[in-house]
């Protein structure tokens, strides 16, 4: 019986550091996007759509996604602010990381393996 109190005395602390305190650094940095919206802002939702904000009430928010297409969403649907060139911004150089294959891992240029 001791042992299985012991053992999970130790995995409490270590669930709450992998799983729950993550998870409420992410929900507090979009908080902090969503309140942060500003008429003008390039914006996308969680939908995938991307628009600008025309105004922003205190739950939702007016984007028009096309020139005179303007849809009424939930502020919290919204999930990044967007840089002007359309991209999520400082996930471009995540992108670019995965995307990137290593120098070892590229063919050999005459078309022959290694």
């Amino acid at each position: 019986m001791l042992p299985v109190l012991i053992f999970t005395i130790i995995l409490i602390p270590i669930f709450w550091a992998f799983i729950i305190r993550p998870q409420q650094q992410r929900q507090r940095e979009h908080l902090a996007v969503v309140d942060a919206l500003r008429p003008g802002d390039r914006v996308e939702s969680f939908s995938g759509i991307h628009g600008t904000i025309v105004t922003v009430g205190a739950t939702t928010a007016e984007v028009e996604i096309a020139p005179g297409v303007v849809v009424t969403m939930a502020r919290l649907a919204i999930s990044s602010k967007l840089d002007d060139g359309g991209h999520d911004e400082g996930r471009e150089d995540r992108v670019q990381q995965v995307i990137t294959p290593d120098a070892d891992d590229a063919p050999a240029p005459d078309g022959e393996g290694s």
